[in-house]
């Protein structure tokens, strides 16, 4: 996992992006099911961004068993604190590129170079804005 934020983190610096978006499911089963949260896989990727000045619109899937409502949030300082187990899901959108991470016992990450997917996802993201 810190070789998938090792690269995305590269990436933004590498394009001088200045925003990137960002799914995360954050069911309270998922937040009460495991004490692993994205900064144990994360490190210190957000503060990167953040001493960089990148904006992070983030979208949260809240819910209590399931997806619910969806609530959007710029405010980078609490998205380390997100559930990193129980089958959460974490997808950013970062320029031409998808990352989908999945966090079961083992995690596992897609990285998905698309233009025609990122262009998807930044509609899909607009929608829910």
């Amino acid at each position: 996992m810190e070789a998938v934020f090792a690269d995305m983190d590269d990436y933004i610096r590498q394009e001088k992006f200045i925003v990137i978006k960002f799914f995360a499911s954050n069911t309270l089963e998922s937040q009460s099911s495991t004490p692993v949260q994205l900064r144990d896989y994360s490190k210190n990727f957000f503060d990167s961004l953040q001493s960089r000045g990148v904006r992070t619109e983030a979208y949260l899937g809240n819910g209590i068993l399931m997806l619910e409502q969806v609530m959007k949030t710029y405010d980078i300082t609490t998205l380390d604190t997100l559930p990193a187990g129980h089958a959460a899901v974490h997808l950013f959108v970062v320029g031409e590129v998808l990352y989908i991470i999945i966090y079961k016992d083992l995690p596992f990450a897609l990285k998905i170079q698309s233009r025609e997917l990122a262009d998807v996802m930044h509609f899909f993201f607009k929608q829910m804005g």
